[in-house]
């Protein structure tokens, strides 16, 4: 239960007035462009004459398929939780969500919320951003209605998502049950770790998180001997 009842506020507070006509890039970054409107913290209730514009963009990485097994190698769990997930098979492939906000600029315009918010979705619209978001919420904790436009886009991306990467099998889990797009990404991996384009640290990390590191072992020395 949260213990800050604000947060519980914000949250039932926060109106998507503008949802983007897009899901979530299954295959790719998505870049959400966010306006978050707010009725001013120094105005009265029925007194607002005032409306606090904030922009930004949402940028999603592209989801990654992750066992429960793979997320208690990385996160830290303890031997004996590692020990149960291999137990059961590596099994139930979820998606993993990233994102990263970067806030914009923050204005101040007269009118009643529902036009600003119907000029900036005309706006939004004469120039063909699928991507734009119209949210309101309370100004003091606006990055909370931010948040709670994110995991209700997430939610409604996730059934599309999932069925793009079960129609193109990169979902199937192989004998060892990584997903075939683990094995894919450590192939990419691979390559730019051969190019100099990434840290062998993170190469080698991504292989003992799915405890592959024995299986690739001879190939990862490979590319040190090869420089």
């Amino acid at each position: 239960m949260n213990e800050d009842p604000r947060l519980e506020q914000a949250a039932r507070n926060t109106h998507i007035l503008r949802y983007p006509y897009q899901t979530l890039d299954t295959f790719g970054v998505t870049n959400i462009e966010y306006y978050i409107l707010t009725h001013p913290v120094y105005e009265e209730p029925g007194d607002f004459r005032e409306i606090v514009i904030r922009t930004g963009k949402v940028i999603a990485s592209k989801p990654q398929i992750i066992t429960p097994y793979y997320m208690a190698k990385a996160e830290g769990f303890s031997q004996e939780a590692v020990r149960y997930f291999s137990s059961v098979g590596q099994v139930m492939p979820g998606l993993l969500y990233t994102y990263k906000n970067e806030p914009g600029e923050l204005h101040i315009v007269e009118g009643p919320l529902s036009q600003v918010a119907a000029r900036i979705s005309k706006q939004l619209d004469d120039e063909s951003k699928n991507l734009g978001a119209i949210i309101s919420g309370d100004d003091e904790l606006w990055d909370v209605s931010l948040m709670r436009f994110i995991m209700t886009y997430t939610r409604d991306s996730l059934p599309n998502n999932f069925q793009d990467l079960q129609s193109r099998h990169l979902i199937d889990l192989d004998g060892r049950g990584v997903p075939r797009a683990a094995r894919i990404e450590i192939e990419r991996m691979f390559e730019e770790t051969q190019d100099g384009r990434m840290d062998p640290d993170d190469l080698k990390k991504e292989l003992d998180n799915w405890d592959l590191f024995e299986e690739y072992e001879p190939r990862f020395y490979d590319l040190f001997r090869k420089h």
